[in-house]
């Protein structure tokens, strides 16, 4: 994705994507963000057609919580809310009818709670979107049409091992050595090596900020199931004694990860606790350990790590693949912007850029943590007990003497991937306590309900998740 990035931005430039074919991806399901459709395909230009028919996607509306509070209820953050909006003549923003509900009503939440694709049948019997939605894909079937796609945009390949490299004086990167003995020799080496960080971390040493602080999860146990059910337009993420467990749909096969902290249970009880939860997972498990952080600079010398390479948090948020293509775009970006001679000042600025976007995803992480009260277990005390918050501290104080003003907006980074709405959505999910009431009159009690019926009725007009897929990701 980092080199369609680069050669669709900057098309003039020779670019090379460096690969091991004998290192395959593990085949997991990845879910994504609102924007990565509309970076694929008006971003990058990749053929939306072409692209249902090779990964077959299943369309994601938001997320489905079992979270919060210890009544076994749930509540959705989906991608369509404007908490800004204001419906009719209501005197406040949609957001105050939000909190004085606790719970969000929107066209994609009352979808998801019907197992609804985005998609409304017209009078003419044509289908109508928005695009709003993400993405449920499976990993393998999405790296190799990228793979694909690379050639017919000029993009050189070389498959081959990298067994040495080799730095110059100043300390910069002045080849790689390959296992077949050739050499690739660049300006700029983009590492997307995964956590080995084979440029950044490991010749460069470059520090890294662990986030162990704030996010407690250090290990994952993967596996899958061939689907028996229909197709849930959301990823669920799940309560679990000692963290928590996702679960991405897919047309054919259902995707369930467990992330959990090592300090409080071992894989093997990680791996009893999900099968006894989802007793059709079978014995393909993966154990993926990790480290939650950040390299304290993502782009040092003529090195620019994307992806895994350059930070990672658990994905309770799905905000991977949305960095690798907010970072590959910004890093195209600082390039065109300096006509291919990146000055120093520029260099530190998109350094800065980026690592605010990694802090604000903790941040807003140790939200999840920080305030989910539906299990008493020695994890989830310390959770609640010992998360740090970060900036995130701030705003929730606002939001406990101020409610959902808009104005807490200006306490979050301009570029967050959350933004307002994100935060919102899990203060009110969770029902975080305020000590600001609204109490909204007979009349706009009234007339919001009408708002919200309304949304039920539309999202009644949907096709459901199993005939969308048939009538267009089966075509």
């Amino acid at each position: 994705m980092s080199a369609l990035t680069l050669k669709s931005m900057l098309p003039e430039l020779r670019v090379t994507l460096v690969h091991d074919s004998n290192l395959p991806p593990i085949g997991v399901g990845e879910s994504t963000t609102a924007l990565l459709p509309r970076f694929l395909h008006d971003g990058l230009g990749l053929d939306r057609r072409q692209f249902q028919a090779a990964v077959r996607p299943s369309w994601k509306l938001g997320l489905r919580f079992d979270w919060g509070l210890p009544d076994g209820s749930h509540f959705y953050y989906p991608f369509d809310w404007p908490v800004d909006g204001r419906a009719g003549t209501l005197g406040k923003e949609n957001a105050y009818f939000y909190f004085a509900d606790r719970r969000v009503t929107t066209h994609y939440t009352e979808m998801m709670e019907r197992g609804r694709a985005p998609f409304l049948m017209q009078s003419d019997g044509a289908l109508s979107t928005d695009n709003h939605f993400g993405y449920h894909i499976e990993n393998h079937a999405f790296i190799q049409f990228l793979h694909s796609q690379t050639a017919g945009r000029g993009i050189e390949s070389v498959d081959s091992q990298v067994v040495k490299v080799d730095v110059d004086a100043t300390g910069a990167i002045s080849q790689l050595c390959m296992r077949d003995g050739s050499v690739v020799v660049g300006d700029l080496y983009v590492d997307c090596s995964g956590f080995a960080s084979r440029l950044l971390g490991e010749t460069l040493r470059e520090p890294f900020l662990p986030y162990n602080k704030s996010l407690f999860c250090d290990t994952a146990v993967t596996g899958s199931w061939k689907r028996n059910q229909g197709v849930l337009p959301y990823t669920t993420c799940q309560t679990m004694n000692h963290g928590w467990c996702w679960q991405i749909d897919l047309p054919d096969r259902v995707h369930r990860g467990y992330v959990f902290s090592s300090q409080f249970c071992d894989v093997e009880e990680a791996t009893r606790e999900m099968k006894a939860r989802n007793p059709l997972m079978g014995d393909d498990i993966h154990t993926v350990r990790f480290r939650a952080g950040r390299y304290a600079r993502f782009w040092v010398k003529n090195v620019a790590a994307i992806g895994n390479a350059g930070g990672f948090v658990e994905p309770l948020e799905a905000t991977g693949l949305h960095m690798i293509a907010v970072v590959a775009r910004t890093l195209a970006q600082a390039i065109v912007d300096n006509d291919q001679c990146v000055t120093p000042s520029m260099q530190q600025a998109v350094n800065r850029y980026v690592g605010q976007m990694w802090d604000d995803i903790r941040d807003c992480l140790a939200i999840h943590f920080a305030f989910n009260r539906r299990i008493e277990t020695p994890f989830w005390r310390h959770c609640r007990a010992n998360t740090d918050l970060g900036r995130a501290a701030e705003l929730v104080d606002f939001y406990r003497a101020n409610g959902p003003s808009s104005m807490a907006g200006e306490l979050i980074p301009r570029n967050s991937i959350f933004r307002w709405t994100g935060y919102l959505a899990l203060l009110i999910g969770q029902q975080v306590e305020s000590d600001y009431t609204f109490r909204p009159d007979e009349s706009e009690t009234y007339q919001w309900r009408q708002v919200c019926e309304q949304m039920r009725q539309t999202a009644q007009l949907a096709l459901p998740m199993d005939e969308a897929l048939m009538r267009i990701v089966g075509e």
